[in-house]
């Protein structure tokens, strides 16, 4: 019976529930003990990290049946954004302790599916039609789980009882997952990129940290591969990363990441021991066998806060085609708990333009955050009448110019940033990061830091 109760007591504490505080209810509902709904957060940070990496071997375009998919990681923002709201609703006197957990032990059985089939899907040997099986599995999964319920009012509906007419079907289409804070690297408006190393060497445009802090040390960095060519990036390729007493030869999967479309592969670096602070990453292509050096890589906060980007994202971010694209200011800051509001108010020669500018997307890894606020213009790319254009399209008279942006997070002054726009709306070449690994699809600019 001790080692009984002992197991259950490990699963509670697994499940994120720890309980921290008897608190008595009004009646009908009495006594409680209210739950830390901080735990489900950090639960639901984990998946969301790395069901990205898990979904990364596969096509673009997934679909399942006649729904059209939304973007993964937005599925599990809602379950947890769910979840939250029933901890916060028990421990507010809303909901009696059966029905919490009622409502809990359904969350945690899906949360534990999702969990089962994202690590299913990081097995190396899995042949191409297992890895659909289980990708169309989790996809379906996470689609159903991410409709609203029946309401009991229309499930008899005034016609009859038990009588309801079926949904309207929806059109089947096709369209790539995108987040407005993920990475393009298909923007008709980039920067230039590097020279290629040698054949068969991509770039590195995304990378985090795994698992987030909060759930133990880092043991392993994922990274997002953008080839020069078709046939950059191959399953016999390797990733090499060297710093301190950190080597490890990283294996290459070749594949569209779903959460990043475009894009050549993935790798997977696993970590042991203490962690340098700065490691140096080369590649290995397994058509020439010839190791080239990519960069150094800074695995601390400082690098990345000390810089700012600009990136081009399609406008609507999920249009396909893009007819438009919409800059996007993107900065770094350290990972703290909670939820951070990053704002900004800009001037284009001294001129304010777009009001008060609110980040509209945020990714969080193990060790940092990463905002992309929208600029007041977007650019047509491609010819198309698809989508009425912007109110703010771009005009050069309105647009170009020199820009400075004061950013806020939390209402706090953060930092100021300068570059230039052009007439052609692409930005002014400002300083380059050459010797860091870290090559996004992004146009560097000038940042000064305000705290």
């Amino acid at each position: 019976m001790a080692a009984r109760a002992r197991l259950a007591a490990l699963l509670t504490t697994l499940a994120g529930c720890a309980s921290y505080k008897e608190y008595t209810c009004p009646q009908p509902i009495g006594p409680i003990v209210r739950d830390d709904c901080e735990a489900f957060r950090v639960r639901y940070d984990s998946v969301k990290v790395d069901i990205g990496f898990s979904l990364g071997g596969v096509g673009a375009h997934v679909g399942v049946g006649q729904e059209r998919l939304r973007d993964p990681s937005e599925m599990i923002q809602l379950l947890a954004q769910r979840t939250l709201t029933m901890c916060h609703d028990f421990n507010t006197c809303r909901l009696t302790n059966q029905e919490y957990r009622e409502r809990r032990d359904e969350a945690d059985r899906l949360l534990t599916s999702i969990t089962a089939l994202t690590g299913q899907l990081k097995n190396p040997s899995l042949d191409a039609a297992t890895r659909q099986k289980l990708v169309s599995e989790l996809l379906a999964l996470l689609e159903s789980s991410g409709r609203p319920a029946p309401s009991v009012a229309g499930a008899g509906g005034a016609g009859g009882a038990g009588s309801s007419s079926p949904p309207p079907q929806k059109p089947q289409t096709r369209r790539s997952f995108r987040k407005k804070a993920g990475v393009y690297v298909k923007s008709a408006i980039a920067p230039p990129r590097r020279p290629q190393p040698a054949r068969g060497v991509p770039s590195i445009v995304e990378y985090y940290a795994w698992p987030p802090a909060s759930l133990g040390k880092i043991n392993a960095i994922h990274f997002y591969l953008h080839g020069y060519a078709p046939d950059d990036v191959q399953e016999d390729d390797f990733l090499e990363i060297e710093g301190g007493a950190v080597r490890a030869k990283c294996p290459v999967h070749r594949g569209n990441p779903i959460l990043v479309p475009g894009l050549s592969g993935t790798a997977e670096c696993p970590l042991e021991g203490a962690l340098p602070r700065t490691v140096t990453l080369s590649y290995r292509p397994g058509v020439s066998g010839q190791l080239s050096r990519l960069g150094t890589l800074d695995l601390g906060m400082g690098w990345l806060t000390e810089r700012a980007w600009v990136a081009f994202e399609p406008d609507p971010i999920h249009l396909d085609p893009v007819l438009f694209e919409r800059p996007y200011l993107v900065m770094y800051t350290e990972r703290t708990p909670g939820d951070h509001e990053l704002d900004a108010r800009c001037r284009v020669g001294g001129k304010p333009v777009g009001g008060v500018l609110r980040a509209a997307d945020a990714d969080d890894t193990a060790t940092f955050r990463r905002f992309h606020l929208p600029l007041p213009f977007a650019v047509r790319v491609a010819p198309g009448n698809a989508i009425p254009q912007p109110e703010d399209l771009f005009n050069p008279a309105q647009h170009a110019g020199r820009w400075s942006c004061t950013v806020t997070l939390d209402g706090d002054p953060l930092r100021d940033v300068e570059f230039e726009v052009l007439p052609s709306a692409r930005l002014k070449p400002a300083a380059s990061d050459d010797q860091a690994a870290f090559a996004p699809p992004w146009w560097r600019v000038a940042q000064k830091r305000l705290k």
